[in-house]
């Protein structure tokens, strides 16, 4: 069994959102107004594990109406950002605030909720998802903790709060959610009911949008403990209804094992061995930008040669680009490519300078070419030779051989 994960003593060593100034005016206008308020959800989990998280939200038993006037008053920025749901933004400084009016869960299409406003934080608290998740903070530095999350924390389980098949029921992203933060936060074996209800979920995640899966996939991929989500993913079918495809673990582990690191992209496409037909029909399952779809499609079009030269290591980084160059090469690596000339081909692509061509369409103008297609095709030829002469040729060696 793994030992418990210190948790911080927030009162002795408090966040700065917690005791900054720009929190203190926040609740005074709160409590000015007659409510409270509470830092709540991932920014206490965070702290509590010594992290700094960006995103502060704020729970209070005043109506949203009720939050916009009384920060109004204060010359607080506020934003009705989700008024149906009870959210309002408040800006103040450098500091984003999403404050909730304390609600509970009138009914649920499985994704959005209809909710009614409640002044008991302990329902409140029992419509969230995990009990992590499910952490108060007053500004003194007091927890309130409804369902367990400080010691599932220090314990690294991830549990639902309640019945997990109704959590899922209520919000079928909170599958996703749960592998995400199983392998951020999990330690040992994970929750067998939190597994079993994913599991029997899964085949209703097609119903979720392409852009919240590929948000929670993408997440997941960053984390340190991805593999083991992953692999207890494709366990409980959750992976091939949201992502179908043959998986390379061992490619996957090959990768994440290396001392230079990977980003979300290289590991997605290392998951599925490189496959270049996989990478084609990838908007089919996830929404990835455009960009983002070539730089995949471009990693797995073909295999990086590793028997080249460093002439022909050199070309081949003008070729492709730094990036595509990098892409392949972990691809490759994690494929079993001998350490040796991968770290040669890494020290190349990180320092060698990629040098500018020295000739120009104008050049050609000059001497006599008219613009149009075959220009084009001159400066290609004059481009191939000058890459052949490992960019050793000058403008003037170059127009010479016009």
């Amino acid at each position: 069994m793994s030992e418990p994960v210190p948790l911080c003593d927030l009162k002795k060593t408090p966040p700065r959102w917690m005791s900054c100034p720009e929190s203190h005016l926040l609740f005074s206008s709160l409590r000015k107004a007659g409510g409270e308020g509470r830092f709540v959800g991932g920014c206490v989990r965070d702290a509590l594990l010594g992290e700094i998280s960006d995103d502060i939200d704020i729970c209070t038993n005043l109506t949203p109406e009720v939050v916009m006037s009384a920060l109004s008053s204060a010359n607080i920025r506020v934003i009705p950002t989700g008024l149906k749901h009870g959210t309002v933004t408040a800006i103040i400084g450098e500091y984003k605030y999403e404050i909730t009016t304390l609600r509970v869960d009138v009914e649920t299409d499985g994704r959005h909720a209809t909710v009614s406003f409640t002044e008991n934080w302990r329902e409140d608290a029992a419509r969230r998802d995990f009990t992590i998740n499910a952490l108060y903070l007053t500004e003194q530095g007091e927890l309130h903790d409804y369902f367990g999350g400080q010691q599932d924390l220090q314990s690294g389980v991830v549990r639902f709060i309640g019945d997990a098949d109704a959590r899922i029921e209520e919000d079928r992203l909170r599958v996703l959610r749960y592998f995400r933060f199983f392998a951020r936060f999990g330690e040992g074996l994970p929750d067998d009911n939190a597994v079993k209800a994913c599991s029997k979920a899964a085949f209703q995640l097609g119903q979720l949008s392409k852009e919240r899966i590929t948000q929670e996939f993408m997440r997941l991929l960053e984390t340190e403990r991805s593999l083991e989500a992953i692999l207890l993913m494709a366990k409980t079918d959750v992976l091939w209804s949201i992502l179908p495809g043959e998986i390379s673990s061992k490619c996957y582990e090959n990768l994440i094992s290396l001392s230079v690191g990977s980003d979300a992209m290289q590991r997605l496409s290392v998951l599925f061995k490189g496959n270049k037909d996989w990478a084609k029909n990838i908007p089919t399952y996830l929404r990835l930008s455009r960009r983002t779809e070539k730089r995949l499609q471009a990693m797995c079009a073909e295999d990086l040669p590793l028997t080249l030269s460093l002439a022909g290591q050199r070309a081949s980084v003008y070729r492709l680009g730094v990036e595509t160059f990098m892409d392949r090469l972990l691809l490759a690596w994690s494929k079993g490519a001998e350490d040796e000339i991968c770290l040669q081909y890494l020290d190349l692509a990180k320092n060698w300078e990629i040098p500018t061509f020295p000739v120009s369409g104008r050049d050609l103008i000059d001497k006599g070419h008219q613009p149009g297609k075959m220009l084009g095709e001159l400066l290609a030829k004059l481009d191939a030779i000058w890459i052949e002469s490992d960019f050793q040729m000058t403008k003037r060696d170059l127009l010479a051989r016009l």
